[in-house]
């Protein structure tokens, strides 16, 4: 603010003395003198507080950049993961004769904790189930599902009956898989039973055995794993061409269910970490399927036979190295079950009552 200069001052105070005019300078003097303190401070504080907002606008700006470069970068980023990202469907193939009916709670109980460990897992998967017995010889009851949205399987969706067309019921599931698999997938066939062929009426085990063989041999090989109980699975799966390395034994019981699908679903988990980074199983692989066999473990550890073979019976011995020779050691210890078997399925017994 504007104040009357000392040098015109000075001299009238000095020529006239004190005048009224002198002591109203003064006083207003010292009166403004805080007022213009105050608005310096006030200005001064305007213009730090303009500088801080204009500097927190330009540092969110920035971040915001930063932020919109990342997700972009991360989008590319996926969607290269993702094209070469393989989904891997699997085919479960459900055994619903009359045989099955005494595991019929253990066999829901496994089948959903076999799919809510593999809805945990990352990657993309899809299911598809189907069931079987001679009045109905293949129903769907999921159908490429994404593995996140298959709901639990409940009882009266599996009440078992009659009797086991399980070559009938494998070549309707194939042709299914012919038509509905997308190329470049990674295809899991899965064979869950309690009991050997005894209702087909369209196919043979040869039929079934080429038509198996075929898919195995493949550009885009399948998987075929057997899982069975209360017969020699080896003898019967390579009966079908499926590698003793995907085929196993557990005792008919919710304990041995159980083991079995936790040792399908840790090496279907495998597989599917392989097919996320785009990789498609090798032929060694698809034979040697199953990681882990803590059912034939808990088969032979509770007094059943889990087909475990000495080491001297392991030698190559034909096409599928130690496997087949596995296999083979199977057949002859468990030849005289497989036989008491046929020979009770050939009797004329009420449809709830064979598999």
């Amino acid at each position: 603010m504007a104040r009357y200069p000392t040098a015109i001052i000075a001299p009238i105070t000095a020529m006239h003395g004190p005048t009224p005019f002198d002591s109203l300078y003064r006083s207003s003097h010292f009166a403004l003198d805080p007022l213009l303190d105050h608005f310096q401070r006030s200005r001064h504080k305007e213009r730090s507080h303009a500088l801080i907002s204009s500097i927190l606008r330009r540092l969110a700006l920035l971040a915001a950049l930063v932020l919109v470069c990342t997700i972009a970068l991360r989008s590319i980023g996926n969607a290269k993961h993702n094209s070469r990202e393989r989904t891997l469907h699997c085919f479960f193939l459900l055994d619903r004769s009359g045989s099955m009916r005494s595991l019929s709670t253990s066999v829901v109980k496994g089948f959903n904790s076999y799919v809510a460990r593999q809805q945990q897992q990352p990657g993309a998967m899809r299911l598809t189930l189907a069931q079987f017995d001679d009045r109905q010889p293949f129903q769907l009851i999921h159908d490429g599902q994404d593995i996140r949205k298959v709901r639990p399987l409940t009882p009266a969706d599996f009440e078992p009956r009659g009797r086991t067309p399980l070559y009938d019921a494998l070549a309707e599931l194939i042709a299914h898989v012919d038509r509905h698999a997308t190329k470049g997938s990674e295809v899991v066939v899965v064979i869950f039973s309690d009991g050997m062929e005894n209702a087909s009426r369209r196919h043979t085990r040869d039929t079934i055995f080429k038509m198996i063989e075929e898919r195995r041999q493949g550009g885009d090989g399948w998987t075929f794993v057997f899982l069975g109980a209360n017969q020699d699975s080896y003898a019967t799966g390579q009966s079908l061409s499926i590698a003793a390395g995907a085929t196993l034994n557990y005792k008919a019981d919710e304990k041995g269910v159980q083991a079995a699908m936790s040792d399908l679903s840790q090496s279907v988990t495998r597989a599917r970490r392989s097919a996320r980074n785009g990789v498609a199983q090798t032929a060694a692989q698809r034979e040697a399927f199953l990681v882990s066999r803590s059912a034939e473990v808990d088969l032979e550890h509770r007094g059943g036979t889990s087909g475990a073979a000495p080491s001297q019976e392991r030698g190559n011995h034909g096409r599928n190295g130690p496997a087949e020779g596995h296999a083979r050691y199977i057949t002859r210890k468990l030849g005289h079950r497989s036989r008491r078997r046929r020979s009770w399925e050939a009797e004329d017994l009420p449809d709830e009552q064979v598999g």
